[in-house]
């Protein structure tokens, strides 16, 4: 049986946090204080923050961000903001791209062939930068991803201890440094994406990898992605009075076509998906 389907590319989001030489923290593990999960759909940001102790006793509070630049194709980013607030030590945090993946969301197709990528290899570029080639199964496009994974106190970029660990469809850092109760410590992973139907691209790992080196920090590519939804809202927001709970649907719908159906994607074969609306929590 023959069945087209969308590629999932590598998994960019893998950030793991471990506490003092400890397993990487499962909130199934830990005691949850408190629990907070949004979407901002102005700026199309998720945004989530978790307090919880562990087994140890030692309370932290972790708040994260993340986009997808309306301002730029090629970038997304996710920032943490990690704060020990009953204890000082040491903490690693695991920042990898993973291209393992498998398109096993939906029960009738677990009969079918799940893996639609091809592994090319990993590679390191810079000494904060990790990369991942892939090449997809029936189309024999390459894709590439890099993260650069900085961390900060303040304004100040930490020195971390990195290590590398990789295989032919994973490549991850373990970023590790001290921390102290009640100071937060900031996590910049930024993300780059080309592929081989990018124009003027010889070889996308090495400008994956290159761009993510050069980019910005998080704080400026968020002020660009915001300003891109700034002025797309501009433009398409539509207004409606008396009814709250219209306005947000409304709001919600036009925030979903403005992703999907984007400046980004105008000369490319992408479509709207039917179901693409249960992509954001919250939808009745």
């Amino acid at each position: 049986m023959l069945n087209e389907d969308l590629v999932n590319l590598p998994n960019w989001l893998v950030l793991k946090l471990r506490i003092e030489g400890g397993e990487a923290v499962r909130l199934a593990d830990a005691g949850l204080l408190e629990y907070r999960h949004e979407l901002d759909i102005q700026h199309a940001t998720i945004t989530r923050r978790i307090r919880f102790r562990d087994r140890c006793g030692r309370q932290t509070m972790l708040q994260s961000r993340r986009f997808v630049s309306m301002a730029d194709v090629h970038h997304a980013g996710i920032e943490w903001t990690l704060v020990p607030e009953n204890w000082s030590g040491r903490v690693e945090v695991i920042s990898a791209v993973d291209g393992g993946v498998s398109n096993a969301g939906v029960a009738r197709y677990q009969q079918m062939e799940g893996r639609h990528l091809d592994p090319v290899g990993p590679r390191t570029l810079a000494p904060e930068v990790i990369a991942l080639k892939a090449e997809t199964r029936q189309s024999n496009l390459y894709v590439s991803e890099a993260a650069r994974t900085r961390v900060f106190r303040g304004d100040q970029q930490l020195q971390v201890e990195r290590k590398l660990f990789q295989t032919e469809d994973y490549i991850q850092q373990v970023l590790a440094f001290d921390v102290q109760q009640g100071v937060p410590a900031r996590v910049e992973k930024i993300v780059t994406f080309y592929t081989s139907r990018d124009p003027a691209v010889s070889d996308t790992l090495v400008k994956a990898a290159t761009s993510a080196a050069r980019h910005t920090d998080f704080a400026a590519s968020f002020e660009r992605h915001a300003a891109a939804w700034d002025e797309l809202w501009r433009v398409c927001d539509v207004r409606v009075s008396g009814d709250e709970r219209a306005q947000l649907l409304l709001r919600l719908h036009i925030a979903h076509v403005l992703q999907v159906c984007s400046r980004n994607t105008a000369d490319l074969d992408a479509g709207l998906p039917a179901r693409g609306l249960a992509l954001f929590p919250g939808h009745p």
